[in-house]
């Protein structure tokens, strides 16, 4: 039986600034050379009209797993992550018009991203739905015991005072087919993936506090 995650992630900036990193090429490969492990890559990056999407492989060595995941899989684990983000039809698209466009990765970047998003949504505004709100699809495996995600995300402004900022929500389910153990295992995926998103907010709000606008 799959088990459920529902995470959210707080960041400090709004949700439009926030959508143009998150489908922005060069911030993606920066993001995944500094906490994306150490077999960590951008596999290919795709616009497709208002669809971009991402696929990424990330890595957690086996000294940051618990004992259970290193028993099954000692070498630690892999992930690899396909994610997706449509701007509404409602919003305004900058994208191209011509057709999808593929950048397969050729490695991290060696150089800074630039210093504001680049991507179909480099605009804030583009592809914004009502109430600031943008949505997104995540899918991933897990090498080792057959782990799987499949989950929706959805981008909303918030504010917390003066301060204005926005929250992303995860919403899907987990499943490991793994005789036994998989539910424990399940629970360990949860956890870990409720990490890499915070690590990935905190992350994302640096990156923006230095690159303003």
């Amino acid at each position: 039986m799959a088990r459920r995650i529902e995470h959210r992630a707080e960041y400090a900036y709004p949700a439009g600034l926030v959508y143009a990193a998150l489908t922005d090429e060069g911030f993606l490969r920066e993001r995944l050379s500094k906490i994306g492990g150490r077999q960590s890559e951008l596999l290919s990056f795709t616009v497709d009209g208002g669809t971009t999407t991402a696929v990424m492989r990330q890595s957690i060595d086996a000294e940051n797993l618990p004992g259970i995941v290193r028993g099954v899989t000692p070498h630690g684990v892999t992930i690899e992550r396909v994610e997706t983000w449509t701007a509404p039809s409602s919003g305004p698209s900058s994208g191209p018009s011509s057709g999808p466009v593929s950048a397969p990765s050729s490695g991290p970047a060696s150089g800074p991203a630039s210093a504001r998003p680049s991507g179909p949504a480099s605009d804030p505004s583009a592809g914004q739905g009502r109430n600031g709100r943008y949505t997104g699809t995540v899918e991933a495996s897990v090498s080792g015991f057959s782990g799987s995600l499949h989950g929706a995300t959805a981008l909303t402004d918030s504010s917390t005072g003066t301060k204005a900022g926005c929250v992303l929500v995860l919403d899907g389910d987990v499943k490991v087919s793994f005789p036994l153990v998989g539910g424990r295992i399940e629970a360990v995926i949860v956890e870990q993936l409720g990490r890499l998103l915070s690590a990935e907010a905190r992350f994302t709000d640096r990156w923006l506090e230095s690159h303003p606008e």
